[in-house]
């Protein structure tokens, strides 16, 4: 009950799931019994069957999920996500070759990975090409245009800024525990860890020592009145 479908083949297996939206050529075509679904698009939520709650919009938005429960936004985002939870990829080809549970990717590419490989978890990329060449790397954050799209494996990093962290390495490297907030922080990144650079530029050649730098022209400390 509560169907709509619109599109050749759109929920063509439907047997009891309802609450249903199908909008486009073989938009959840394998759905049987899932629910409160929405699939706007291409071959959106193709692969669906059985799980509920998902929300793809896009040509192959969310393709291979059977997992239910993911956000999918843009031309093939979160196309290989598949059994994963707690996914929200928006832009295209966000998330596209991601396989690993709890991972968010803002803007086009983000957290992309490659195929077969991306099997890392609970990492955030927000703006393009975020986080990019990503594949086992787990609990990252990269916020700003390319920030750590050149880590592949690398852990725990945070990266704040355009160009930051690996970027601009030309290729793809593994670095853990590292911190790069501004532009081009640690930009050429390779296989450090463990370094701190706040600041334009911060440590923007290193590829491997164990370093901290803050550049600014001033830096306060103070202490709240009790």
């Amino acid at each position: 009950t509560y169907i709509t479908a619109i599109g050749t083949s759109t929920l063509k297996a439907l047997t009891s799931g309802s609450y249903n939206v199908g909008v486009g050529t073989l938009a959840l075509q394998a759905n049987t019994s899932g629910t409160y679904n929405t699939a706007v698009g291409s071959e959106a939520l193709q692969a669906n069957v059985s799980s509920s709650y998902s929300t793809a919009v896009g040509y192959q938005a969310a393709y291979n999920n059977t997992s239910g429960g993911i956000t999918a936004v843009g031309f093939q985002a979160g196309f290989s996500a598949s059994s994963s939870a707690n996914l929200t990829f928006v832009g295209n080809s966000a998330g596209l070759y991601a396989t690993g549970g709890s991972n968010t990717a803002v803007g086009t590419s983000a957290l992309q990975g490659a195929a077969g490989l991306s099997t890392g978890a609970n990492n955030t990329a927000v703006g393009y090409q975020a986080g990019y060449s990503n594949t086992t790397g787990a609990d990252n954050l990269y916020i700003g245009y390319t920030a750590g799209s050149g880590n592949q494996t690398g852990a725990r990093n945070v990266a704040v800024g355009r160009d930051s962290a690996g970027s601009l390495a030309g290729s793809v490297y593994s670095f853990s525990d590292d911190v790069a907030v501004g532009y081009r922080a640690l930009a050429y990144l390779q296989t450090g860890g463990s370094n701190t650079a706040i600041g334009t530029q911060a440590l923007y050649a290193n590829t491997d020592r164990k370093s901290t730098r803050l550049n600014s022209s001033h830096v306060a400390l103070s202490r709240m009145p009790s």
